[in-house]
């Protein structure tokens, strides 16, 4: 909160997003990345302060570049992060963005990456990428565990992470439903 207690700011509280993101707590980031678009604009314009009561915006009205900024970096880091030294891929994807969720010349530290989500059977989940010359990890979205690995060069780490060699360029796994409970 920044101003009045109800205020929310948005790009700093981008920052709390994205640590949670991180942080393996997808389902936290998803949750701001609701709230902010819940009181963006009509065009999707953020503010840098709303009132969480009222939705009003305050004296910075929409749009804020800083704010959209930090949306977009959310959003991408979601979905595509390389923050750390390993390509990380579907970070704060629920289950229902592997139901074709695309990105296309994605740049990143690792090269310009294209990328396919795809969850063509109950039990399945399937991924794309470029080739790259790091590791990469893929995250297993809340609510199912990967039970079997259905490609080679990947390894399934507690059901939650999938890792892959560097030079694989696509995972295929087998899942079963497992309701998680959130990590504090």
């Amino acid at each position: 909160a920044y101003g009045s207690p109800d205020s929310i700011h948005t790009y700093l509280g981008m920052d709390l997003a994205q640590t949670s993101l991180l942080a393996g707590r997808p389902a936290e980031a998803r949750a701001a990345l609701a709230t902010l678009l819940a009181h963006s604009s009509s065009t999707f314009g953020h503010a840098e302060i709303f009132d969480l009561t009222s939705g009003g915006f305050a004296e910075n009205l929409p749009p804020h570049a800083t704010a959209a900024a930090g949306i977009v970096d959310l959003v991408r880091n979601m979905i595509v992060s390389d923050t750390r030294d390993t390509l990380e891929l579907a970070l704060g994807g629920s289950l229902a963005w592997w139901g074709g969720t695309r990105f296309e010349r994605a740049p990143t530290r690792f090269g310009v990456l294209d990328l396919a989500f795809d969850h063509p059977a109950p039990n399945r989940l399937e991924a794309r990428w470029s080739e790259v010359r790091v590791m990469t990890r893929v995250r297993i979205p809340d609510g199912v565990r990967a039970v079997e690995a259905l490609s080679p060069g990947i390894k399934i780490v507690r059901g939650i992470w999938v890792e892959c060699r560097p030079g694989v360029t696509s995972l295929r796994v087998r899942v079963i439903s497992s309701p998680r409970r959130a990590r504090r």
